[in-house]
């Protein structure tokens, strides 16, 4: 289930739009709202979340967090080239 209001407003904003959403959770918004505003998706995101949404297609990372930064976002460059 959505956990923030906004969250629902957004979803049903979606649906019309033509998006399906599986499981009706949070994580399941977040891919619909990167395809459907790109890298500026957590702008339309309410309450506190950190999230990466990798974009397979365009071999491209995107980290977000709240505005506040009440939630953390880590991350560490590897090089694929050294793991086995």
């Amino acid at each position: 289930r959505f956990d923030e209001a906004a969250n629902i407003r957004q979803s049903r904003r979606l649906e019309r739009a033509g998006h399906r959403f599986h499981h009706r959770s949070d994580s399941d918004l977040l891919p619909h709202l990167y395809e459907e505003f790109g890298a500026d998706f957590a702008g339309e995101l309410d309450g506190d979340f950190a999230v990466a949404v990798w974009d397979a297609r365009r071999r491209h990372l995107v980290l977000a967090r709240d505005p506040v930064g009440v939630k953390p976002l880590f991350y560490h460059p590897v090089s694929y080239t050294h793991l086995t």
